[in-house]
């Protein structure tokens, strides 16, 4: 996972949140949690900026767990439209991922295929001829 992919992944998914809550994207808000990893602090900011650059509103949570994150998006008071949780879970600790709530739950297999379509969309397209010349 890469800041550039966090960021991108943030944004697909603050859009994602808008659809499913019926609201424009500038009404949303996500929050978001990480483990203890040490890319965690790093791919939190950069899936908020990703967030934050479609017009919705992030809040971090900092460390947390999985399921405080889902509770997140059903908890009176909180009710946020969507929840982002940077885990790889039981990988070992140089990997990262990411993880989707909405109040309806988890994010399904044809949902994160369609974030990761959505932010691929917006990821710089660099060619091979880019590198020439580098010394």
């Amino acid at each position: 996972m890469t800041s550039a992919r966090a960021a991108a992944l943030g944004a697909a998914f603050a859009r994602e949140a808008a659809r499913v809550a019926g609201k424009d994207v500038a009404d949303v808000c996500v929050s978001l949690g990480r483990d203890s990893r040490i890319s965690g602090e790093m791919l939190l900011a950069a899936a908020a900026a990703g967030v934050t650059s479609t017009g919705a509103r992030a809040i971090n949570f900092g460390i947390a767990t999985t399921p405080a994150m889902f509770m997140s998006t059903v908890t009176p008071d909180f009710e946020y439209d969507g929840a982002i949780m940077l885990t790889a879970s039981h990988l070992p600790p140089d990997r990262n991922g990411m993880k989707f709530f909405t109040p309806r739950g988890g994010a399904s297999k044809k949902t994160i295929s369609d974030l990761i379509e959505d932010a691929l969309c917006s990821l710089p397209v660099v060619s091979k001829d880019a590198f020439s010349g580098l010394d």
